[in-house]
């Protein structure tokens, strides 16, 4: 998911985030996981895409 975001932005990456999101959610609803653990594995998700996207930022900018 990180490298379908890092090479897209603006509007094309919130839909292509929401769209993801939304079948993951869908995915794990399907298999009986409990709201409240979607939304912390959600969260997570998206700390742990967000810390890649900034480290290679990072790493690009050093190297750019």
């Amino acid at each position: 998911m990180v490298d379908g975001l890092e090479c897209i932005h603006g509007a094309a990456a919130n839909l292509f985030w929401r769209q993801r999101i939304g079948e993951i959610v869908s995915d794990m609803k399907a298999k009986g996981i409990e709201v409240d653990a979607i939304g912390r594995a959600i969260h997570d998700l998206q700390h742990g895409i967000h810390a890649e996207l900034q480290k290679r930022a990072l790493a690009q900018g050093a190297t750019g």
